[in-house]
């Protein structure tokens, strides 16, 4: 029986920490071979890792769970040793159900797929609860809990690795070669810092761009600094120390001095603003 009929068969049981490690196993080793033989789900496939939430169950947060959106779905996969089974998560039903780690296929590229095959046991329904997302897995509560913003300055790794988006969107960005190689040989110290908020749509856009322009010129003269603000921006007093009135905002400086801002269309290119802006 697959997900698109109407029956539901009765919830999975949940096993041991034992049973979920032979599990994620099974998932790394023997899903890539049944993958090659059934197609993907019309419609729960490309799950790609999300920095939005963490897993809670039964009150301890999970730190090995790993946590998958799929935009086409618009559903959420949640996998963890502690779990006999993945957890699917369908806001549009508002319901919760897991699948066979065998009818789970991990790409290369980090993204999940359920197979077409693949049926689902019904473990019941989710509440919200301000910013989480509460059901019971075999009489334990779980959570999905909004992660807070990263705050105050950070290196671009951990923007990667706090938010796997960041990641996967500087990797797809290509920056205009001209402007980097030009940036490339700017002979004055030139520094952008950008404000920005993990809770920010556009940020999760624009930022990555950025972060890879950065990538391509280290070494160089020209250095990038992040600083991530709360909601509301206003709590932390930096907003007022440089005047920042929204998200993302690039603040270019050329020798210590403020030269200008980039914000809104300005960082579709990044490269080609920064070189604009220092060369008038």
């Amino acid at each position: 029986m697959n997900r698109h009929q109407a029956t539901m068969r009765p919830a999975a049981g949940r096993g041991n920490l034992t049973t979920g490690l032979l599990a994620a196993m099974a998932l790394a080793m023997g899903a890539s071979s049944a993958a090659a033989q059934v197609p993907a789900d019309a419609v729960f496939s490309g799950f790609k890792p999300s920095g939005d939430f963490f897993f809670e169950l039964g009150g301890e947060t999970l730190e090995n769970a790993e946590i998958f959106l799929s935009d086409k779905a618009a559903a959420y996969l949640v996998i963890a040793p502690e779990l006999a089974s993945p957890v699917l998560i369908s806001p549009r039903t508002q319901s919760v159900e897991t699948v066979s780690f065998m009818k789970v296929a991990k790409r290369e590229d980090g993204t999940i797929d359920l197979l077409a095959d693949a049926s689902f046991n019904r473990l019941g329904s989710f509440k919200l609860q301000q910013q989480e997302v509460v059901f019971q897995v075999k009489g334990k509560t779980a959570k999905l809990k909004r992660k807070p913003p990263l705050l105050g300055q950070h290196p671009a790794d951990t923007l990667r690795s706090y938010k796997p988006e960041y990641g996967r969107n500087a990797d797809a960005y290509k920056p205009i070669e001209k402007a980097v190689a030009s940036l490339r040989k700017q002979s004055k110290d030139v520094r952008v810092l950008v404000y920005f908020g993990t809770w920010c749509p556009v940020c999760g856009r624009q930022v990555p761009k950025i972060i890879k322009v950065a990538d391509q010129l280290e070494g160089s003269k020209v250095g990038f600094e992040y600083y991530g603000l709360p909601q509301p921006m206003t709590d932390d007093p930096k907003t007022k120390e440089d005047d920042v009135h929204g998200v993302p905002t690039a603040i270019v400086y050329v020798g210590g001095k403020e030269i200008g801002r980039l914000t809104g269309g300005d960082l579709n290119s990044p490269e080609k603003a920064i070189y604009q802006m220092i060369n008038g």
